[in-house]
């Protein structure tokens, strides 16, 4: 990966990017209208994006569906785009760049699944066996996915399940690897 390259793109793309307090669809809609190329396309969005499309080690992020046990998402170069962004925001370009390496160089990754439950707030964290724990939800780690289902309903608090994903990348005319286990889902 040259990581200068994708370090310069990503600190021209970071000047073009909302604030940091900005409602968080304001930057995924800058990363829409760069991978449209439309014409209101910001150029430093585009560069960005066209830096991380010449790297053949990112090919992970060309349209494939990163499986893992609950789901699969496709996985896009603007979704790549928009999270380093984010992330450089939030740790730094230095540190967003050596979390992607340790991602496209992973074999497997921590996953913490959890399950939203309403009417239900537990006072302190309860073990509920099997690995699952019944937790407070403000003692989940604050992430996009927690403030988007916060914003859609009021919750009481989460089942929360740690393991690790043996998960994959798969084009969508690929099924999922049929051996792989997820000893969660067991």
């Amino acid at each position: 990966m040259d990581r200068d390259r994708i370090q310069e793109a990503l600190e021209g793309a970071l000047q073009a990017a909302p604030p940091p307090d900005a409602p968080p669809y304001l930057l995924t809609i800058l990363m829409h209208e760069a991978n449209e190329g439309g014409p209101r396309a910001d150029g430093r969005m585009v560069s960005l994006l066209n830096v991380l499309r010449a790297e053949p080690e990112l090919r992970v992020f060309d349209g494939m569906m990163q499986i893992i046990p609950g789901g699969a998402s496709r996985i896009e170069y603007h979704t790549l785009t928009d999270w380093l962004i984010r992330r450089a925001t939030t740790v730094g370009i230095d540190q967003s760049l050596q979390d992607l390496q340790r991602y496209i160089e992973a074999t497997e990754l921590p996953l913490e699944l959890a399950v939203a439950l309403s009417g239900l707030t537990p006072g302190a964290t309860c073990d509920m066996g099997r690995g699952i724990l019944f937790v407070p939800w403000d003692s989940l780690q604050d992430s996009s996915q927690k403030r988007s289902v916060w914003e859609r309903c009021v919750m009481g608090a989460p089942l929360v399940s740690s393991d690790r994903c043996f998960g994959s990348h798969c084009c969508d005319r690929e099924a999922a690897p049929s051996s792989r286990r997820f000893p969660m889902l067991r």
